[in-house]
């Protein structure tokens, strides 16, 4: 069955504070890095590295689509956080940047990037 492709003006962004997320946000997000990160990069690390508590993180969601496996929600298809200065780095730093295969091809990266950026210099002048 085919999906209407995603763009990044049909994706709804999320910004939230780790108390914020909702368990199926956390769900999705983790569920998306491991993706990501370890299945599709072989990139064998400890993703809980205790700094997720303290981030804000970008959620770029994908509207319903059709198909019977989404049941009818929201996917996650981009995904960053933003740490303060002195959480890792000196300065803010922005990680853990992704788009899932399906995110993938039309701009929805640059998009994610573009936000993440905005918001950090937002937060962190």
């Amino acid at each position: 069955m085919s999906t209407t492709p995603v763009t990044p003006s049909s994706i709804e962004w999320q910004w939230a504070a780790f108390g914020q997320l909702s368990n199926h946000d956390v769900y999705a997000m983790m569920a998306a890095r491991l993706h990501v990160f370890v299945l599709e990069q072989q990139c064998l690390w400890n993703d809980f590295d205790g700094l997720d508590v303290d981030a804000h993180h970008l959620l770029g969601w994908a509207p319903p689509s059709s198909s019977a496996s989404s049941k009818g929600r929201r996917r996650l298809v981009a995904y960053l956080r933003v740490l303060a200065p002195g959480a890792k780095y000196a300065e803010a730093s922005i990680g853990r940047v992704l788009t899932t295969s399906e995110g993938r091809g039309g701009g929805i990266g640059r998009a994610l990037v573009e936000q993440g950026l905005a918001h950090t210099d937002r937060l962190y002048p």
